[in-house]
């Protein structure tokens, strides 16, 4: 329960100023070009598109939020390269708190698998929801690292990448379902 509570204290304490901004930036850019790409369809956006386009907005928040504008900046630059070094931590000195990281992770990245292709009819092959994701995770500890805000490391880009994989596989099993 305590690895829970760190978890959403460190994803909602952001400022909620600067969050609400971004959102409502993100949620505007979506409407304008989802409504002018429909437009030159001759269709208006639905009322499902809307919903969908603010779930992603709300999750962007969240997820820039969580991972970069609750942070402080810290005294030096730091990086890990070395893939899965988390795991030997974990099996080596059984660090609980890295292994709930871990899992944290992966879960960040699984409504990213799951909005993307429900969003972007191009967003819905396997290797566009897999490459934006690691893309994405890629940007997020480039700027960590730039600007001091935690650690940059390999394995945070396999995991976030992994959870948009599960989701993109729950995405999958819910569009057979609705359409069988």
């Amino acid at each position: 329960m305590q690895y829970l509570e760190s978890f959403i204290n460190s994803y909602m304490t952001f400022h909620y100023g600067v969050g609400f901004a971004i959102g409502l930036a993100i949620f505007g850019g979506y409407l304008f070009g989802m409504s002018k790409c429909k437009k030159s369809q001759g269709q208006s956006i639905s009322r499902k598109e809307v919903l969908c386009g603010l779930a992603l907005s709300v999750y962007l928040v969240l997820l820039i939020g969580g991972t970069l504008l609750n942070r402080n900046v810290g005294d030096e630059y730091l990086i890990e390269v070395i893939p899965f070094w988390s795991y030997h931590q974990i099996f080596t000195l059984k660090d609980k708190p890295l292994a709930w990281q871990i899992l944290y992770n992966v879960l960040v990245f699984i409504p990213w698998g799951i909005l993307l292709p429900e969003i972007y009819k191009n967003m819905r092959r396997f290797r566009f929801v897999v490459a934006s994701a690691a893309g994405m995770s890629f940007v997020i500890e480039v700027v960590q690292l730039v600007f001091r805000l935690g650690l940059f490391e390999f394995d945070d880009i396999f995991h976030n990448t992994l959870g948009a994989v599960i989701g993109y596989g729950l995405w999958c099993v819910m569009r057979r379902r609705k359409l069988g």
